[in-house]
């Protein structure tokens, strides 16, 4: 999560959408005032934080995870002037993302396993939304990933450099994982994204 003072913006950071690889990059612009939660890239310090005093004191575990994904209602609430902040994040396609959970959490169980224990820690929802309302002013699209992120920047009128990328899994073909049951897990768990952004499965090649 970055709250940049010196550029009135707010990065809502979401899981598996490349959100590591845009703070490493929007970071390089950040003023010495403004808020960075730490990326741990596979055990690697990749971003160091700064300036968490507002959110530990406002009683937020300190633990790297609980820091990073702060929902918008929740930054608001420790940061009022962020408020009138440019506030965005990034969302996926939920049949991608969960894979994409799955094979970054390495843990030893089946992707119909990971589904029924583990892959709700993806589910993003509540972070930039509220019912069926968008709370942040932007959600960019990871199948659009380049673009969306491009126009970010243009609308922060700070310069594009090329995203690194952080926590980097490997390619694999969706029809490997899912079966008529493990599709409908995921469209269940994620119907609420599902109806705002209008996925679709399948979705574009993974």
């Amino acid at each position: 999560m970055i709250v940049s003072f010196k550029h009135k913006f707010v990065f809502v950071t979401t899981h598996r959408t490349a959100s590591s690889s845009m703070m490493y990059a929007l970071s390089e612009f950040c003023g010495s005032a403004d808020i960075i939660t730490p990326v741990n890239d596979y055990g690697r310090d990749a971003l160091e934080p700064r300036n968490l005093d507002r959110l530990l004191a406002a009683g937020l575990n300190p633990k790297m995870a609980e820091l990073k994904h702060i929902g918008v209602t929740a930054i608001r609430a420790i940061i009022p002037e962020a408020r009138d902040f440019f506030t965005f994040c990034f969302e996926r396609s939920p049949w991608e993302k969960a894979v994409s959970a799955w094979q970054f959490a390495g843990l030893q169980m089946s992707f119909r396993q990971f589904l029924k224990h583990k892959v709700k820690g993806a589910v993003d929802y509540s972070l930039y939304a509220n019912g069926s309302t968008c709370l942040v002013d932007s959600v960019g699209q990871y199948a659009d990933l380049y673009t969306d992120y491009e126009g970010i920047c243009e609308k922060l009128k700070i310069p594009q450099h090329t995203l690194p990328w952080l926590k980097k899994t490997c390619p694999i073909q969706l029809e490997d994982c899912y079966t008529e049951e493990t599709r409908d897990r995921v469209s269940h768990l994620f119907q609420r994204e599902i109806a705002m952004h209008g996925y679709r499965y399948p979705p574009h090649p993974f």
